[in-house]
């Protein structure tokens, strides 16, 4: 199902335009879906990923919130890849006992902090390929859903 985005404004065109207020689904969810870029002479721009279809902005922007969420939570997390996937079962673990109980909300929330998790883990690779000189003792005990 594709969703339309709302772009709003506290008011309609005119000389003294509204001011931009936020990106929104057609259910009132607000979307993250681009970038605030600071263009230098005074002006600013909403640089939105070309590569984002409507029909998976929802999901899309609810993983990007989730990963803001875990990085103000826990900074820049660079684990050794056997503590990510310490994390990431444990998180898959979640989402397993959520379909076990039958409870698609806590699924779908659970399911987002896995891709959560997978991304971070993948962050911390692309920053340091070679984990080797990292150890498991070292890495803090953080998790990506709490």
């Amino acid at each position: 199902m594709n969703q339309a985005i709302n772009i709003i404004f506290d008011g309609p065109p005119r000389p003294e335009s509204g001011r931009f207020v936020e990106v929104e689904t057609d259910e009132g969810k607000g979307l993250n879906v681009g970038e605030w870029i600071d263009k230098g002479d005074g002006l600013w721009a909403l640089r939105i990923a070309p590569d984002l279809p409507p029909f998976h902005l929802p999901a899309q922007a609810e993983l990007e919130n989730e990963l803001v969420r875990q990085n103000r939570k826990w900074g820049e997390q660079n684990h050794h890849p056997e503590r990510w996937m310490n994390i990431l079962m444990e998180e898959v673990g979640e989402a397993s006992q959520a379909v076990l109980k039958n409870w698609p909300l806590n699924y779908r929330e659970e399911m987002v902090h896995v891709a959560a998790v997978a991304i971070q883990a993948i962050k911390s690779f692309d920053r340091d390929p070679n984990p080797s000189l990292r150890t498991t003792e070292n890495s803090p005990e953080p998790t990506g859903g709490e």
